[in-house]
């Protein structure tokens, strides 16, 4: 099961599905696939999107301090 969510984590990341990776990467509890996807994201809209997601799984994404909108539904 493990290995099935790795496979198509990296292909969501190839596809540019960065949603559906950091789901995965939520399912696989693995931090730094989390903090690879939010690094990737370019779109202001998309990682507001991952916030809302980390921060209903009460997950802390790292290196928000710039970015108070960001930072500020994080933490909600």
């Amino acid at each position: 099961m493990e290995e099935t969510l790795r496979v198509n984590y990296e292909m969501a990341i190839d596809l540019k599905l960065y949603v559906s990776a950091f789901r995965l990467a939520i399912r696989l509890d693995d931090t730094d696939k989390i903090k690879e996807v939010f690094s990737l994201v370019d779109d202001k809209l998309v990682k507001k999107q991952l916030c809302f997601m980390a921060a209903r799984q009460r997950i802390v994404i790292p290196g928000l301090e710039e970015e108070e909108e960001l930072q500020k539904v994080a933490s909600n």
